[in-house]
């Protein structure tokens, strides 16, 4: 929903691990050559992804709740013609 602070709030935190998710593919992808030890460079990209992949569950369950809202409204509007 356009107006619903939740939502706004839900976009910016995922817009933010997106960035998270990309800064870290970019170390990991400057090290893996190198010859160092790439590890914690791994470990960072895996952590990025799965706390993206989270903020991405609760974004897409927030959204599922607008649209059984919405669906909930439309019932009762049908039922009151």
């Amino acid at each position: 929903m356009q107006d619903c602070a939740e939502c706004l709030r839900m976009k910016a935190l995922l817009r933010d691990s997106s960035r998270d998710c990309l800064a870290a593919v970019n170390r990991y992808n400057t090290i893996l050559f190198t010859g160092l030890d790439n590890s914690w460079a791994e470990k960072a990209l895996q952590a990025a992804k799965i706390a993206h992949a989270e903020r991405q569950r609760e974004f897409d369950e927030h959204i599922k709740k607008h649209h059984s809202q919405a669906r909930w409204m439309t019932a009762g509007q049908a039922e009151a013609l």
